[in-house]
């Protein structure tokens, strides 16, 4: 776990050089799927938001996305951790905010108690999205989808096989990963 954090930490440290807090005072934002938050159960829990560094003045963002999941049943759970580090660039060149394009790395640790498999994954991709910041507001929303291919790792600890019933699902070697909405706060 400490090697997952500090793996984490490095792009964090490398990008907030790139911050010019003087310029725009609200250039750092926190984001959450309030559907995650609200349909929890007792069998199933899960968490995603992010972290993001605006540059306006680039039209860019560099953003840390964060997903946890744990399943239960019987006694035994499956739990996928992922987090990313996100470049994006929004195309309208008005600051952030509108339709954006970026790429993405990803690391994904799945574990299954039942078996006592557990995995680390590491992928990349793409992202494309468009999120609404409305002027003088320091509440943002948005919504995006991202391919991403594993390079490492093992697929289908899950007890899946070898069937790839969905590409939604971090246990296969691609995934496409949908944001249908997320609620953030600038400050």
């Amino acid at each position: 776990m400490i090697k997952f954090l500090l793996l984490c930490l490095i792009p964090m440290m490398v990008f907030s050089g790139q911050l010019d807090i003087g310029k725009n005072e609200k250039n750092i934002g926190i984001e959450v799927n309030p559907f995650r938050v609200l349909l929890q159960e007792s069998d199933h829990n899960s968490l995603s938001g992010s972290l993001s560094f605006f540059l306006e003045d680039q039209n860019t963002e560099i953003r840390f996305p964060f997903f946890w999941d744990r399943d239960t049943w019987d006694g035994y759970s499956d739990t996928t951790t992922t987090i990313d580090t996100e470049y994006r660039y929004y195309i309208d060149n008005s600051g952030v905010g509108g339709l954006f394009i970026g790429g993405l790395a990803r690391l994904a640790m799945l574990d299954n108690e039942e078996t006592n498999k557990d995995t680390m994954k590491l992928g990349a991709g793409f992202t494309l999205g468009y999120r609404y910041m409305p002027e003088g507001s320091n509440w943002y929303a948005g919504v995006s989808i991202s391919v991403i291919r594993y390079f490492s790792g093992e697929n289908h600890i899950f007890g899946k096989g070898g069937i790839d019933t969905t590409w939604l699902d971090n246990d296969t070697k691609g995934i496409i990963d949908v944001d249908l909405f997320k609620i953030g706060y600038r400050f």
